[in-house]
This record gives structure tokens, sequence and C-alpha cells, in this order.
């Protein structure tokens, strides 16, 4: 089995989103209260994808001065 590079991050994002799914109840609970999860879902959700974006998709992490320039100019 091969391990992914640079998964601890996304990782433990991902387990935080984990844990509050797997502890929330939402029987019983007011429209306001079950908003207030629900957006705390969506806060996990985009953490994950900025982890994940910033792990494997930001070019200027692997590509020095990659922001310099631009993006058309680096598929030439």
């Amino acid at each position: 089995m091969q391990v992914l590079p640079h998964h601890a991050a996304p990782l433990a994002a991902m387990r935080i989103a984990q844990h509050r799914l797997a502890s929330m109840s939402l029987d019983g609970l007011s429209p306001a209260v079950r908003h207030e999860y629900l957006e705390a879902i969506q806060s996990d959700l985009a953490r994950i994808h900025d982890e994940i974006s910033s792990e494997y998709f930001d070019l200027h992490q692997w590509w020095p001065g990659a922001q310099e320039q631009p993006a058309s100019s680096l598929c030439n």
C-alpha cells in the first residue's frame, strides 16, 4: 500500500469534520441550532478543500516563480 505524500494537513482537517459529524445529533434541535451545525460542517468542508488545494494544487509551492508568470505561460 502506498501513502499519498503531504497528507497530514488534509487528513487532520478530515478527522475534525468526521468527529463533528459522528458526534452530531440533530433530533429535537431548533432550526437555528441545526443551521449552526450545518454552518460548522460547511466550514469543515471548506477547510478540507483549502488543505487539499494548498498541498496539491498551489503552483507556487512546487514551481518557484510560478506566481510571477501568467498561468497561460506555464503551459507553453
